[in-house]
């Protein structure tokens, strides 16, 4: 079992119930569960799934203030659970956090949202990806991946030179669960190892590299301090108390990005384990004693708590091709059918958006399909036959 240095022993009262919070592209989730991973309590919120004004092919963000809108929902429902069980928000010993990879938020002085943040998924930063893979050659060359548009540090780089108002007003760049972390605890400045990857900090040497301030002249102040996950971060915030009814006496620990903590949920402790993960998005990850490299840039590996490595990519296929081909449609009617209309005769590669990132890099994919389907239940079980090509593939 993977052991997580949680919090000190002093903090930590009898009672053994935790809170896990994924704030995912579509929605909200808060589950409260004891030690043993027995689920109490548990809730749902939907947020907007893009930000509202129509954006170029390719891009993709939200308003940071929808994922908290979000959180407080899930966190008043799941402790109006608890209570009705007899069981008070203090006995919640801690919670985490985990939300998408890549997607960055420029906060200002007050640490408010100087704009809506770029998501995970948006490929707009081509340029700048190639900027930072030239500055970055020694760091890339040392852990085995390069950076991508979708990667938080070439967005950074875009704003920096398409958006320089809000760059020189920015106190510090921040990933989603850094922003709900703060609005848990009033701290903003921290991040965790796995969130910290695709804004180029080095996982061996444990620092921000000395290329970001001096050739993309970006200072390292304008970052968080990184901690491993599991750390302690802080307590709840009096405002947040206030808010959703959390209590002061639980902690906040520091989290995974969504897809490393997918892999760990799954049980896999090991090297040599393998686990994928279908949400909006495919991800693929699992567990080595080595670190990986591929330099054509599909494979990059997070730094695993107790010394391994866990290798993986996250393709832009998955769950958004149904919500955008058939959000209308009523999906377990259409899943009655599947299993009648497979193998269908029909070739689709489902991408949404343009751009691919795994199981191979291009910023300007698009999803194409071959052939005609004959009805609506064909088209759906070709599109379920897609990502499940990507996924083998």
């Amino acid at each position: 079992m993977i052991y997580y240095p949680l919090v000190e022993t002093e903090m930590m009262s009898e009672v053994t119930n935790f809170l896990g919070l994924d704030v995912g592209t579509q929605g909200v989730r808060a589950i409260v569960s004891d030690e043993e991973g027995e689920i109490i309590a548990q809730s749902c919120r939907p947020i907007a799934s893009h930000s509202g004004k129509k954006l170029p092919q390719g891009w993709a963000e939200q308003d940071p203030l929808s994922w908290w809108e979000g959180v407080s929902l899930a966190l008043k429902e799941v402790l109006a659970s608890l209570k009705e069980k007899g069981i008070p928000s203090q006995e919640i010993r801690a919670i985490s956090v985990t939300s998408t990879s890549g997607t960055i938020l420029p906060l200002g002085e007050a640490d408010e949202p100087l704009r809506e943040a770029i998501m995970y998924n948006d490929s707009r930063a081509v340029e700048e990806a190639r900027f930072a893979n030239e500055a970055g050659e020694n760091l890339t060359a040392k852990l085995g991946y390069q950076f991508k548009p979708s990667f938080a540090l070439s967005k950074i780089l875009w704003i920096k030179k398409h958006e320089p108002k809000i760059y020189n007003r920015t106190k510090r760049f921040v990933h989603a669960t850094d922003f709900i972390v703060g609005k848990l605890t009033g701290d903003y400045s921290t991040t965790d190892t796995s969130n910290a990857l695709k804004t180029g900090y080095d996982l061996i040497d444990k620092r921000w590299p000395r290329f970001i301030s001096r050739d993309l002249e970006i200072p390292h102040e304008l970052f968080p301090e990184v901690v491993p996950p599991g750390t302690h971060i802080g307590s709840i915030s009096p405002e947040c108390v206030r808010e959703t009814g959390l209590s002061l006496k639980t902690a906040v620990v520091a989290g995974m990005t969504d897809g490393t903590a997918s892999l760990i949920s799954t049980g896999a402790a090991s090297p040599g384990e393998w686990a994928s993960t279908v949400g909006t998005t495919l991800v693929v990850k699992g567990i080595s004693e080595k670190l990986i490299k591929d330099k054509e840039g599909r494979v990059y590996c997070h730094l695993h708590p107790d010394g391994f490595w866990l290798p993986g990519g996250a393709s832009s296929v998955g769950g958004e091709c149904l919500k955008d081909r058939f959000g209308n449609e009523n999906l377990t009617e259409l899943d009655r059918h599947v299993m009648d209309r497979v193998p269908t005769h029909l070739i689709i590669y489902p991408l949404v958006r343009t751009g691919e990132r795994f199981p191979f890099v291009n910023p300007e994919a698009e999803g194409f399909i071959i052939g005609r389907a004959r009805d609506k239940y064909e088209l759906y079980a070709g599109y379920l036959e897609g990502v499940g090509l990507v996924e083998r593939w």
